[in-house]
């Protein structure tokens, strides 16, 4: 490999881990329970969680429930999506736990826990939009928690509007974390977020979708003087062009929310990761487009590298890393077996 790719390679790696994802948040399978007892558990509250809900409707409230230690800091962000912004639903919450200092009076509507202080914050939509570069996305946050707990025990918090239902973001923990499957899925649970400010799934797709569309169109055009016959390098092609379809998405989702909020420092958040897959599709396409890949070791084993690199970078939506490594390893055997 040239000089320059491995370059630009090492460049996208160490952008990657220096950027101080302070919006990320790892995604919450379970949803809250609709009683106190039924009240979802949420293990390490320290570390950064999101879950996306939907309160049915006015008058009613769901439940989360924590473990903290004396002194352990209290981070809770609760948002709305920016097209409730005007609907009037602005959820609050009922942050109950030991010590905790009574304000306000609570709902009749809301359970609360014995022996429990509990604090009371109704919901307030903020003039401006909060900006999130990591997914990308826009919310407003309408209640802003970042507190101690006074005692060790354990805390709930009932998420509650009295007059509207609607879909609501509830975000835990201030210290980022994430195991090596929660990093690969985070485009699939953006999928998730992107449904949650209210798009269709195909309009989310689309960018991805049209991208795989003119892989599939540039084949065609040149079936007479590349090997589009060969079904590998030919699948392998379109996962480079899957690859270029995540940046053209990242790029999509970025001007689509854009307007909604003012853009801060996260903005340059989402210029990384637009161009990083722009890069990787564009190393992968250079490479197979020149014939001697599928003869030389090397290449293949690049191939193998621009495969694994895809689910670092979040580009292809897992199906193109997967189908690179697994083709890039067919040709690693077919090669090693004629060189025998």
């Amino acid at each position: 490999m040239q000089s320059w790719k491995l370059a630009s390679l090492f460049v996208m790696l160490s952008i990657i881990g220096s950027l101080p994802f302070v919006v990320g948040h790892v995604p919450i399978g379970s949803g809250p329970g609709e009683t106190l007892d039924t009240a979802a558990d949420i293990d390490n509250p320290i570390k950064s969680w999101v879950t996306y809900q939907n309160l049915h409707e006015g008058a009613e409230a769901q439940y989360f429930r924590f473990e903290f230690n004396e002194g352990e800091r209290i981070r809770l962000i609760l948002g709305i999506p920016v097209h409730l912004g005007e609907t009037g639903f602005s959820p609050g919450v009922v942050l109950m736990g030991p010590d905790v200092s009574n304000v306000s009076s609570v709902p009749s509507y809301v359970e609360t826990s014995p022996d429990s202080g509990y604090l009371v914050l109704d919901g307030v939509v903020p003039e401006n939009a909060y900006y999130e570069g990591f997914t990308p996305s826009t919310y407003y946050k309408v209640v802003d928690i970042d507190s101690t707990a006074n005692a060790t025990g354990t805390y709930y918090l009932a998420i509650h509007d009295p007059n509207y239902g609607g879909e609501y973001m509830l975000a835990i923990g201030y210290v980022e974390a994430y195991n090596l499957d929660e990093w690969i899925l985070v485009p699939v649970y953006s999928l998730q977020v992107y449904q949650w400010e209210g798009q269709n799934l195909l309009l989310a797709l689309s960018p991805f979708l049209a991208l795989i569309a003119i892989g599939i169109i540039f084949l065609y055009s040149r079936k007479n003087n590349l090997p589009v016959s060969d079904p590998v390098w030919s699948i392998a092609v379109l996962c480079g062009f899957m690859y270029l379809g995540s940046a053209a998405s990242f790029a999509f989702q970025t001007a689509y929310v854009v307007s909604n909020a003012i853009p801060t420092w996260e903005f340059g958040v989402s210029i990384v990761f637009t161009l990083i897959p722009l890069l990787l599709g564009m190393f992968t396409l250079r490479l197979l487009l020149n014939p001697i890949w599928k003869t030389e070791l090397k290449n293949q084993l690049h191939l193998l590298v621009f495969g694994a690199l895809g689910y670092l970078v979040w580009a292809g939506l897992l199906i193109a890393p997967t189908v690179l490594i697994v083709l890039s390893i067919i040709r690693l055997i077919q090669t090693k077996r004629k060189a025998t």
